[in-house]
């Protein structure tokens, strides 16, 4: 028999074997636990999500001054943190014990520190849980275009021995994650509106998504920390906040990311944050957007849900078969999580 027809039969038993020993190594290590950690202006949150579909709210846990004042930053600050890269990095890892001689160029960055230090809690918090250590975890904040804070929470992710298991993220997106907003029964080339809103004592932040059967576009977003529910009694709140949700919402609501004209209404409503079940406020978002909308609104685990949609979407993200993500030095080793046999570089 010619060779050429041995071909196809030995690419069949190669595929074949590959499928079963993948088959084999799936069944005898347990999918890792997902960590997801949400970043407020005011407090750390952590959770946990796991193989059978449930999740664990593991930890809230209040800033520092120091934290709250840095996550208040305006981004200007990233043109310091732009113009010398790696000099900040090699400070705060180099000098800490040089701190007792006190050289002037070991003064720490105290905001570093203070987000070193949540991420510090939260990553015990989670471990205690576990029972074990563990190598990676995703994040979210409130805006994802925030360079500074985003540049400076890598850093201190590396520093406490974690890696990222996506690039920190926007909240608002992994909250629809966490509510698995999808798109039944209209047809394909039809996207629904869904407006996320999180109202919170630090601030407002209300996200208009394009969402085309869990695949969601950020269409516009107004997040302001001056109309945070711990200012509720100041004159004029509520109208400011109805101002912003008007802005969000006003036709025509622009175009898909497909290029289709976007629905003419809102119809859906996620809330989310630590004040956003308030009376007035939701009060205000009725008049806004209707009655109807906002009594079938998605409010599931507000204050957790942007921690629980980013722990869902680790743990798809880190057993995937293509995940490479290189761990920090031994933490496989040290952990319970993680196959023995797997090499660390």
């Amino acid at each position: 028999m010619p060779f050429q027809t041995h071909v196809p039969r030995l690419c069949l038993a190669l595929l074949l074997i590959v499928e079963a020993t993948a088959a084999a190594v799936s069944s005898s290590h347990p999918a890792v636990p997902g960590i997801g950690f949400s970043l407020t202006p005011n407090y750390g949150i952590a959770a946990i999500y796991f193989q059978n579909g449930s999740h664990v709210e593991v930890a809230r846990i209040e800033g520092s001054p120091a934290y709250k004042s840095f996550m208040r930053k305006r981004d200007n600050a990233t043109s310091i943190v732009e113009g010398l890269p790696g000099t900040s990095l090699l400070r705060n890892t180099a000098c800490l014990p040089l701190q007792p001689l006190g050289l002037a160029i070991c003064e720490r960055d105290p905001d570093f520190d203070s987000c070193q230090g949540l991420l510090r809690s939260l990553q015990s918090s989670v471990a205690s849980y576990l029972g074990t250590t563990f190598c990676y975890a995703g994040v979210v904040i409130p805006d994802q275009t925030w360079q500074y804070q985003g540049h400076i929470i890598n850093k201190a992710f590396n520093s406490v021995g974690l890696r990222l298991t996506h690039r920190v993220s926007s909240a608002a997106r992994l909250v629809l994650w966490a509510h698995h907003i999808n798109n039944p029964g209209t047809p394909r080339y039809e996207t629904q509106a869904v407006l996320a809103v999180d109202y919170s004592d630090s601030g407002v932040n209300v996200n208009l998504f394009a969402d085309d059967e869990g695949v969601a576009d950020i269409l516009r977003q107004v997040y302001d920390q001056q109309l945070g529910a711990d200012r509720r009694e100041q004159p004029g709140h509520l109208q400011a906040i109805k101002a912003v949700l008007t802005e969000v919402t006003k036709l025509p609501l622009g175009y898909d990311l497909y290029g289709h004209p976007m629905p003419d209404r809102i119809q859906r409503v996620v809330l989310y944050g630590d004040a956003v079940m308030d009376g007035g406020f939701l009060d205000t978002l009725e008049a806004v957007v209707g009655v109807d909308v906002v009594d079938n609104a998605h409010s599931f685990e507000p204050v957790f849900s942007a921690a629980i949609g980013m722990a869902t979407s680790a743990f798809e993200r880190e057993n995937w078969l293509d995940f490479n993500v290189k761990p920090a030095f031994g933490c496989r080793w040290r952990s319970r999580l993680y196959d023995a046999s797997s090499e660390e570089l």
